[in-house]
């Protein structure tokens, strides 16, 4: 019996995750093995019972997936948890006593994690939600008593590419505990080495010649994987639900289910139904759901004078601090054959991008056309496309995921084009 209602919220900041909140709630971004709210289920001990975040992402609509809400829908007749979908809390910590002192405890509790207010817990029958602010948590006006979590805070999108090798090695716990063992004998024909954990689900099929390197860090591989000939994976990496992996480097990488990857991959996290299946190189990068990336698509992660890489972001151009750091790619991208993406690109979801050469550093979602010519993608041509990319994996894109779609459309000039 579930003893709390769980809900995640997107402040302002988590909202300012472009390209992607445009099409999907912070809690349904991956770091490590887990989305941000499987993480948050496995530390509440409870399921999610929805998302609080932008009106306009009302429709998501996605498998497995608790639904968008609005403030009025949360139930309170059990005692629940608000908690900021940029929170990633200590699995390891002391979880099951937090939960149980707020099970028993009628005081409404503020939620600290490095300093900084990520919720709230509320007893069973709260109604003041006016006084609690989830666009800026630490300006509310409700002035409860203070709970520590251990944890960290992701202040920026590309702290999901920055700390995603190391939260593969602090999931490693969790993960190992579900289904995933140490693979007591390998197919003949793969070879490995390295110290960390070599986890395999059932259902895998691994060609020969294919080399699992664990010296950095573990590798999980999850059930219904392929792995063809001349794979090299080393970790930290993990590797989702039946993806094929089809040759060449893969180095601590994050995968969602049902990929297709081919080429060299480094240091990136890319989302479910993806499919990188030719030659190129992807590296610090992170990429969403159901985007295509054309033979020898690559991207840059390095400028030439090793300079800090910049960032188109809603508040304008903004330097992240990282020498190292690859593109940002919206749900629903498709790039032609030899697409050239510059260190620090982003790409708005919906985008469709052909034609070669270098693409500008910040490509508009719903975008269509060659790099030097862009237009706007016509509502009803991308919605077939979509449907057409769904079919051919045996999906169907749902009314309420279209009517997502459409929105996400329909605010396609508001969202990039107020800071030119």
């Amino acid at each position: 019996m579930t003893i709390m209602n769980l809900y995640l919220f997107d402040d302002q900041r988590a909202q300012n995750w472009h390209p992607f909140t445009l099409t999907r709630p912070v809690g349904e971004l991956t770091l490590g093995c887990l989305s941000m709210r499987e993480r948050a289920e496995v530390f509440w001990s409870t399921q999610c019972s929805g998302h609080l975040t932008r009106p306009n992402l009302i429709h998501f609509d996605e498998p497995n997936t608790p639904p968008v809400i609005e403030l009025a829908d949360i139930s309170n007749d059990k005692p629940l948890v608000l908690f900021l979908s940029r929170a990633v809390p200590n699995l390891n910590g002391n979880n099951n006593e937090i939960i149980s002192e707020i099970h028993l405890d009628a005081t409404p509790r503020m939620l600290l994690m490095d300093d900084e207010v990520v919720g709230w817990s509320l007893p069973k029958g709260f109604s003041d939600f006016e006084s609690l602010d989830l666009l800026d948590p630490s300006n509310s006006l409700a002035n409860f008593p203070a709970l520590q979590l251990s944890g960290n805070v992701m202040q920026n999108i590309w702290d999901l590419v920055s700390e995603n090798g190391e939260q593969i090695g602090r999931d490693s716990g969790t993960i190992s505990q579900r289904q995933y063992k140490k693979s007591p004998v390998l197919p003949d024909g793969v070879t490995s080495q390295g110290d960390y954990l070599i986890s395999i689900q059932k259902n895998v099929k691994i060609d020969p010649s294919v080399h699992l390197d664990s010296s950095l860090g573990p590798i999980f591989i999850s059930s219904g994987v392929r792995i063809s000939a001349y794979t090299h994976i080393i970790g930290p990496t993990f590797i989702g639900p039946d993806t094929h992996l089809l040759g060449g480097y893969i180095r601590g990488i994050t995968s969602g289910a049902s990929c297709k990857l081919r080429g060299e991959i480094s240091n990136s996290v890319i989302l479910s139904y993806t499919n990188k299946a030719h030659e190129g190189y992807i590296g610090n990068s992170y990429v969403g759901n159901w985007v295509n990336l054309g033979a020898f698509t690559s991207n840059s992660d390095l400028k030439n004078n090793y300079g800090d890489i910049k960032i188109h972001t809603p508040e304008g151009i903004v330097s992240t601090g990282n020498q190292k750091l690859g593109v940002f790619v919206g749900d629903h991208v498709k790039t032609g054959i030899g697409t050239l993406l510059p260190a620090g690109c982003v790409i708005g979801s919906g985008t469709n991008i052909f034609g070669g050469g270098m693409a500008p550093s910040e490509v508009p979602p719903f975008s269509w056309g060659t790099s030097d010519r862009l237009e706007e993608y016509k509502l009803q041509l991308f919605l077939r496309m979509v449907s057409k990319a769904m079919g051919r994996r045996g999906l169907t894109l749902t009314a309420k995921a279209e009517q997502l779609l459409i929105a996400a459309w329909g605010e396609r000039n508001l969202e990039y084009h107020a800071n030119p």
